[in-house]
């Protein structure tokens, strides 16, 4: 996998991301989704795109336990199980997002300034493992 970078000012991660982890040029994406007035793109295009190319993003509850009274489903999985798409808080500006790529070992970020890709060193909002779906 090529590490890819964002242009500097431009608010397209998650296309970035995208071609990442497809292995697909950031145009292949931005052309199958729909680029927000300031140019960004949201999960939910991610998601689809994921889709069209075999890929299951979301949460997968895997042996849940329900037991009297309990109604929540708990997850635990070990994070190099699977990549994920991950939004985290933004660097730069209050209350924003930003997408990263993580590739089961390590974060790969499209913001040109980023240097330090450790896990420790974002604050995690979001964490959508992308599974291959099995085609027979």
């Amino acid at each position: 996998m090529t590490e890819l970078k964002q242009k500097y000012g431009s608010k397209n991660c998650v296309a970035v991301v995208a071609a990442m982890a497809f292995n697909v040029p950031v145009e292949e994406f931005e052309q199958f989704a729909d680029a927000t007035p300031e140019g960004r793109y949201r999960e939910s295009e991610f998601i689809g795109f994921a889709l069209s190319k075999g890929f299951f993003v979301g949460v997968v509850f895997m042996q849940p336990d329900f037991t009297a009274g309990n109604k929540k489903l708990n997850i635990q999985m070990d994070v190099t199980d699977t990549p994920a798409f991950l939004t985290v808080l933004s660097e730069y500006e209050a209350n924003e997002y930003h997408a990263v790529y993580w590739d089961g070992q390590k974060i790969h970020d499209p913001d040109p300034r980023a240097i330090n890709n450790k896990l420790e060193n974002y604050q995690v909002e979001a964490w959508y493992p992308i599974l291959k779906i099995n085609n027979h």
